[in-house]
């Protein structure tokens, strides 16, 4: 599961948990407050989710669901390929690079 996916499951129970104490608190006056959040909270973790989500894909990176490039974009080079999945390989065995101090 993505983060956008989780942050955006995150909001939405925020938001249901807020729209049930609006509920429960329709004889006290605060219930327009409490739905007010419930909504922003909603708001929020669509906005959100629309911002970190991969553009045009399923997977995990942006570009990732497959199909070739995009009209209009010449295709890769016949290196590229093999260049990123060794780039990828040597990346996962360096780890994270760690910062100066």
């Amino acid at each position: 599961m993505t983060a956008s996916r989780r942050f955006l499951l995150a909001g939405l129970a925020v938001g249901a948990v807020e729209a049930l104490l609006g509920v429960l608190a329709l004889p006290t006056g605060l219930a327009p407050y409490l739905f007010a959040c419930a909504a922003a909270s909603v708001g929020l973790a669509l906005g959100v989710h629309r911002l970190l989500a991969p553009h045009g894909a399923d997977g995990d990176e942006p570009g990732g669901g497959g199909g070739g490039p995009p009209p209009g974009e010449p295709p890769p080079p016949p290196w590229w390929p093999e260049f990123e999945a060794a780039f990828r390989a040597h990346v996962r065995e360096r780890g994270r690079p760690r910062a100066r101090s």
